[in-house]
């Protein structure tokens, strides 16, 4: 179904990506703020604009969260498109494999229970394949980002992050 849906899936990665840059890109934005007031001396006459100061960190951060929430609607769009299509092309392939069985199978088994399994099958597929890409892989990548961003900080930052996680996971 993956060379099938390439298209879909795609755009799901992609949107993926974008949460995931936004999430761990939101923190070094504040640390921006912070470190750029901490830098400001008022008392020594610097300049006191604020645009002139922090604009640039907020037209970031509203760039970033535009692209996040555009990418969002994107993902909505095509899932909606996608989801149809995918539950019934993976119920006629259920269904056309079911028909393939001897006539033990179906004697052994109810209809209705049959039907049901048939039935449900898409939706359990779509609701691990949702569970796998936002609970694990946008994770991933999330946490992969923030080591990054932790890097330019400080590197045992980022050691310290990731042995962290890494004793957390096991």
């Amino acid at each position: 179904y993956i060379k099938i849906f390439k298209g879909p899936i795609s755009i799901f990665i992609i949107c993926l990506i974008s949460w995931s840059i936004n999430e761990a890109a939101f923190p070094y934005f504040i640390k921006l703020i912070v470190d750029k007031t901490a830098s400001l001396d008022l008392n020594a006459g610097a300049d006191k604009s604020f645009w002139l100061n922090f604009g640039g960190i907020f037209c970031g951060l509203a760039a970033l969260w535009l692209v996040m929430d555009s990418c969002m609607r994107i993902y909505d769009y095509v899932y909606v498109r996608f989801k149809p299509e995918f539950q019934a092309r993976m119920r006629q392939d259920v269904f056309d494999y079911v028909k393939e069985h001897s006539l033990k199978y179906f004697i052994d088994n109810f209809a209705g229970s049959l039907g049901t399994k048939v039935k449900d099958i898409p939706d359990s597929v779509l609701a691990i394949v949702d569970h796998f890409f936002w609970s694990i892989i946008a994770q991933f990548i999330g946490f992969l980002i923030s080591v990054a961003l932790v890097m330019t900080v400080h590197p045992f930052f980022a050691s310290c992050m990731i042995v962290w996680c890494v004793w957390h996971l096991f």
